[in-house]
């Protein structure tokens, strides 16, 4: 026995070996794009620490990889290229797993290229879009047409020619299957991959996709716009925030049968934000003023040009205590939204927010700089090769309305039934989260696998019912549909777990039956 586990151990560390001589020899002269390649073996268990504008990694927990960091030559003509990272793991799944970035996305996303991708046996890309920069910083777009095409789609779509090849050249064979994760703007590049490039990825878990940058950033000055000035009659606070949202909570909590501190559907509830109108001498901080009545109508009203055009959804009730340090109840609007117009659309610096017009809002739409936004709901190219995408958002998402994503989700749907003999629910499920904000997090279960959620916190589940990257993979390559999630909330979102929900299919929702409110068995999808 003793002469066994001696031979195994040998074997492991030989392979071992072989691996990290094979990193170390790696050449990929034949991979023309290539430019700069850079080579790190790291043994399992070594310690990891790299950051970048977007994403910092520090941790010992990841198995044995090969990182090759390299450039992309994006514009031959130009010699425009992107910074992309891919992570090669010993014990490779056959896969590969891109992942997308946020905001501006300046920079590669290490946390989940190493917590979501390697740790789970992917061979995993990320890019930094073409540029380097703070993800609400804007100004590398000012005059910077080849850079804005990278970031619109060139850079993950090269990224992805690249990776294939590389990890076919590393690996001595072809990868089995390719996939993709992303938030916001993440979420909006696998939009565009399945649109543009089909062929790019099999599966992808998406998350609240900022799309069309045309029509939801307007949207975002619009609801810092309609409080100003501040301190005026009709701005509302940070502290009058929270006391609206008591009020919200006082009123609708109930409604799903739990007072758990959230609401499970936001359209259930009937809020009636009248019963705060102030009455005479009333300490203002404790109501609202009739003109704050009638921006909070405005604020969660859909937001449509003068022709009565779709431009994007509201907020929804339930997410009021991040409403005021995003840009809404501050002098200032977000960051992000302002440098879209100055840098992209208009080539302005000077241009003042304050001055946003149909004009200005219907430039952008047409313009679409670098190609960013995706305005046809067009996905029966992916869905014809046996695509599958699940789309997840947050109810009480800050930045991109949830309503966004159902109509998103209901643009798609149409469309495939129009246009071909395919059925969308065969290729694409959309999950509303209860409580979560943008992306992760919030006081409701929030974890369930999607991108970075094992680097914003732990993850003890990596079955697919726990696991949306588990569950599309399931999906794609044995047919296993994916009709039910289920999310965890963990104590103070670090350590063990507190409870957990079932995330269902739009338009069911998750109903309470009864019994353990902290078991998703105590929950069924209706």
């Amino acid at each position: 026995m003793i002469a066994l586990l001696a031979l195994l151990v040998a074997t492991s560390l030989t392979r071992a070996s072989a691996w990290e001589q094979q990193c170390r020899s790696f050449r990929a002269d034949s991979v023309a794009i290539i430019k700069n390649l850079e080579i790190t073996y790291y043994r399992a268990g070594s310690f990891v620490n790299v950051t970048s504008p977007w994403s910092t990694l520090t941790t010992s927990d990841l198995p044995a990889f090969c990182r090759l960091k390299f450039d992309i030559l994006t514009n031959p003509e130009t010699g425009k290229t992107a910074g992309t990272e891919l992570w090669l793991p010993d014990g490779w799944n056959t896969r590969i797993l891109g992942f997308g970035g946020g905001g501006w996305s300046g920079g590669v996303p290490f946390g989940p290229l190493g917590m979501d991708g390697v740790a789970q046996g992917y061979a995993s890309f990320g890019t930094d879009g073409g540029h380097i920069s703070d993800w609400l910083d804007g100004r590398w777009g000012l005059n910077n047409d080849d850079a804005i095409v990278d970031f619109g789609y060139r850079a993950v779509h090269l990224s992805v020619d690249a990776s294939k090849s590389l990890a076919a050249l590393y690996y001595g064979k072809n990868h089995s299957k390719s996939y993709f994760s992303g938030c916001s703007n993440g979420g909006r590049q696998g939009i565009k991959s399945m649109t543009k490039y089909p062929e790019d990825f099999d599966g992808l878990v998406i998350g609240s996709p900022a799309n069309p940058f045309g029509k939801w950033i307007p949207w975002t000055l619009h609801q810092s716009l309609v409080m100003q000035p501040v301190n005026s009659t009709r701005w509302i606070s940070v502290d009058t925030w929270t006391m609206i949202h008591k009020e919200i909570l006082r009123q609708c909590d109930a409604l799903d049968g739990i007072l758990d501190g959230y609401l499970h559907d936001p359209n259930a509830c009937n809020f009636r934000p009248e019963l705060l109108a102030c009455r005479a001498n009333q300490d203002p901080s404790t109501c609202l003023h009739v003109d704050q009545l009638e921006t909070f109508r405005k604020l969660y009203t859909t937001y449509v040009d003068a022709a009565q055009n779709y431009l994007s959804a509201p907020y929804y009730l339930g997410g009021e205590l991040l409403w005021g340090t995003h840009g809404v109840s501050t002098p200032t609007p977000w960051l992000m939204a302002e440098h879209y117009y100055k840098y992209f659309v208009l080539n302005d610096t000077n241009w003042d927010w304050t001055t946003l017009n149909a004009t200005t809002i219907q430039l952008g739409i047409d313009l679409n700089p670098g190609d960013i936004d995706i305005n046809i709901p067009d996905l029966t190219a992916f869905f014809a090769r046996g695509g599958k995408v699940i789309l997840y958002t947050g109810w009480s998402d800050e930045l991109i309305s949830p309503g966004d994503s159902i109509k998103w989700h209901a643009d798609v749907t149409a469309y495939t039934r129009a246009h071909s003999d395919l059925d969308p629910d065969e290729h694409f499920k959309l999950f509303m989260v209860p409580g979560m904000t943008h992306c992760a997090f919030g006081p409701s279960a929030w974890s369930f696998g999607a991108n970075e959620h094992r680097f914003r916190g732990p993850h003890l589940h990596n079955e697919a019912r726990y696991d949306a990257q588990a569950s599309v993979v399931e999906w794609v390559e044995n047919g296993h549909e994916v009709d039910v999630l289920v999310a965890t909330k963990y104590i103070n979102d670090t350590g063990g777990i507190a409870f957990t929900r079932k995330l269902c299919p739009y338009p069911q929702r998750a109903v309470f039956l009864g019994g353990d409110e902290n078991c998703e068995t105590s929950f069924e999808c209706r």
